[in-house]
């Protein structure tokens, strides 16, 4: 049976809301939570819609009611065509100058992927994130291609990949019902999720979701577990956007999921340090930051 965590709640992106530091590609997500009082959740199972793997996956959709913001924030833009960057060809990134032709940016609260708006509705999915190191669902038999291959049939066109430390770093070995021939640590499988992400033209957003493999999810602050401070987590967001500069269809790096636990004024300086670590190593991708 698949476990119902496996691939779990959809995410949309329409405007990447209240950019933190302006001409950084800082942004900040905008995810379910957001204007949550303007929008409603339906309850879906991949079975519902025809594909009946051996148990339920099931997702939270964000509805956005149309009266009120004409299907811009979740979901699918309805009729609004779409627009290219306006806001000149270029922008200097920590003495980088960065062509929006070969980029991705972010100019009056719309995502642009080299000069192209787009919009972005994806769904998470689960594993590499726990102490398995490894996207869940494997086990029932059926491939990571298949599940790909079912979302994109679905209509959704991104990813967004919880990690935790040990799947972004060399050398930790994944669960062994998830070993596949070489790939048998976390950093492989994320990296085999990159490749067959970019063979179908699925977006990915890379989210450091937790501060250890063996804590769970419900951390609300980066440096809650033994051993993890500021300097490795500044490593690992080097090491994602080292990793993103090989996939181009990488569009950012969420700096850590949903630190509840800080302050705005800690968590600011954090998102500051965090996004200068990745744009300085890559400017050519975005910077999300939840809020607190």
């Amino acid at each position: 049976m698949i476990h119902r965590g496996a691939i779990l709640g959809v995410w949309s992106a329409r405007f990447a809301l209240a950019a933190a530091v302006c001409g950084l590609g800082l942004v900040s997500c905008s995810k379910e939570k957001t204007r949550a009082s303007e929008t409603s959740t339906t309850d879906t199972t991949l079975e519902e819609t025809g594909w009946t793997p051996s148990g339920p996956l099931t997702s939270s959709t964000p509805v956005t009611d149309p009266s009120k913001d004409e299907g811009m924030l979740c979901g699918w833009p309805g009729n609004i065509p779409p627009a290219r960057s306006e806001a000149g060809d270029a922008d200097l990134i920590y003495g980088q100058t960065v062509r929006a032709s070969r980029s991705y940016r972010v100019v009056g609260g719309r995502i642009y992927d080299r000069g192209e708006e787009i919009y972005l509705k994806g769904i998470n999915w689960f594993g590499l994130d726990t102490s398995d190191l490894a996207p869940h669902g494997l086990w029932s038999g059926h491939t990571r291609r298949d599940y790909l291959e079912r979302i994109v049939e679905l209509k959704f066109n991104a990813i967004r990949l919880p990690l935790a430390p040990e799947a972004i770093e060399d050398g930790n070995f994944s669960a062994p019902w998830a070993f596949e021939g070489d790939v048998d640590t976390g950093r492989e499988h994320l990296k085999r999720m990159l490749d067959e992400t970019a063979d179908l033209g699925l977006y990915v957003l890379l989210d450091i979701h937790t501060c250890s493999a063996y804590s769970g999810s419900a951390i609300g602050d980066p440096f809650e577990c033994l051993g993890y401070d500021q300097e490795r987590w500044l490593d690992n967001l080097e090491a994602l956007a080292e990793l993103a500069s090989d996939y181009s269809n990488v569009v950012g790096i969420d700096l850590f999921n949903e630190p509840h636990a800080m302050t705005w004024s800690d968590w600011r300086q954090l998102v500051a340090a965090g996004a200068e670590r990745v744009l300085r190593t890559n400017p050519y991708i975005l910077v999300f930051a939840e809020g607190v």
